[in-house]
């Protein structure tokens, strides 16, 4: 509604007339537009109105050649993102959801997981929410481009971010450019422009922005449901991005700033430190730390699991696989939990190390898609998703989308 009272139909500015003409039809095949209709991406029209406009059937007899509705290209590419997707979420994302909800639902009933458990827990959810949520996302992108729609990228490796602001620009992408667009830039964005007269301008206009920025990740937390898991997680991503910004805040006054001898020497070290490759590592280990931390709350039934799950993780007890026992010594009770899966404990751990390495070395499937050339090694790849996909869909009692409950 806002954009209709603005105007703001494609992405022509309003002193420019759009070209294209739009109908009531347009209308309901946007809002009705399957693939990503349930769980994202969140389309905006004016990205998806000249698209519809595009395959008009007026435009289409004027070209005098019904073989223009097919792109054959992008029905390549959508059948080989799609069944990416597939695989990422049935394979991948189904096999975490057994080992994520056996910890958490162990919690819930009272249980008190070792420190092993907590952790595999709490990172099984970590690579089942992303592996379900992208993989969804990448099986919409694939039927869009199966009907010649071109929806946007939602996902772009978010667990290589290396700060709690990249993380965002990563995750969920599509979200983030709503509440950037309809809240963060309305509140003032990070520029604040109304109180650009004040005395103080520089200094409100930061404490303006970390207030928007707080906002926005609060009700971000919000959207997703009304539980205190929820909005905890909020304010958890909150807190990170103002503390972020504060730090980005801190490095641009000392670059700025005449130092004292001293003082130089230790800001010539910072800043010097800062380009380093260990300080990267460094950045990526606190970031998804706090990333993994925080879904807990996100996923927790309740604030005492989640809280449990956290002890579990910084206090519980180190008790070692059974499998390492036999060398190192009898120490009982870490398969009390995986026992639930009729899975040895070192499956688990197998699978978070893969997971670990699949989002961090390997590139994200919309960069495989771009690179894609349609030939057998491509078509068997394709095959081998799918089949795989299909044997993994055919052990599995149940399967859902996570985002469907948001």
């Amino acid at each position: 509604m806002l954009d209709c009272y603005k105007q703001a139909t494609t992405d022509n500015p309003p002193e420019k007339p759009d070209s294209i003409s739009l109908h009531f039809l347009d209308y309901c095949l946007f809002i009705t537009f399957f693939p990503q209709l349930i769980a994202g991406p969140i389309v905006h029209h004016k990205e998806m109105m000249p698209q519809f406009d595009a395959m008009d059937t007026i435009q289409i007899r004027k070209q005098n050649s019904l073989i223009s509705l097919i792109n054959w290209e992008y029905m390549a590419k959508g059948l080989f993102i799609f069944a990416i997707g597939l695989f990422k979420k049935v394979v991948i994302a189904d096999s975490f959801a057994k080992w994520a909800n056996a910890g958490f639902s162990a919690v819930e009933n009272g249980a008190v997981l070792n420190l092993f458990e907590s952790w595999a827990t709490s990172l099984s959810y970590t690579f089942q929410l992303y592996f379900d949520f992208s993989g969804y996302c990448d099986m919409a992108l694939g039927l869009g481009l199966l009907f010649g729609i071109l929806l946007p990228l939602n996902f772009n490796s978010p667990y290589k971010a290396l700060n709690i602001t990249d993380f965002w620009r990563r995750w969920h992408i599509t979200l983030g450019r709503f509440f950037r667009e309809y809240v963060y830039i309305p509140l003032g964005g990070n520029r604040n422009e109304k109180y650009k007269n004040a005395l103080h301008y520089i200094f409100l206009n930061k404490i303006l922005t970390l207030r928007n920025l707080f906002i926005v990740a609060l009700l971000s937390g919000i959207w997703h449901g009304a539980g205190w898991g929820f909005v905890i997680w909020g304010i958890l991503h909150g807190g990170a991005m103002v503390v972020h910004r504060i730090y980005l805040f801190v490095l641009e006054y000392l670059q700025k700033t005449d130092c004292t001898s001293c003082s130089h020497f230790l800001v010539d070290f910072l800043l010097r430190f800062i380009q380093q490759r260990i300080y990267k590592i460094l950045c990526w280990i606190i970031t998804f730390s706090f990333v993994n931390i925080a879904w807990v709350f996100f996923r927790a039934q309740s604030l005492d699991g989640a809280l449990t799950i956290l002890r579990g993780m910084f206090y519980g007890e180190v008790v070692l696989p059974s499998a390492l026992q036999e060398k190192i010594g009898k120490l009982e009770g870490f398969d009390d939990w995986v026992n639930l899966l009729r899975e040895p404990s070192l499956i688990v751990w197998g699978f978070i190390l893969c997971a670990f390495v699949v989002c961090l070395c390997f590139k994200n499937s919309l960069q495989y898609t771009n690179t894609f050339i349609p030939n057998f090694k491509t078509l068997f790849v394709v095959l081998s998703l799918l089949f795989g996909s299909m044997i993994g869909y055919s052990y599995r009692s149940s399967a859902e989308f996570l985002y469907f409950n948001f």
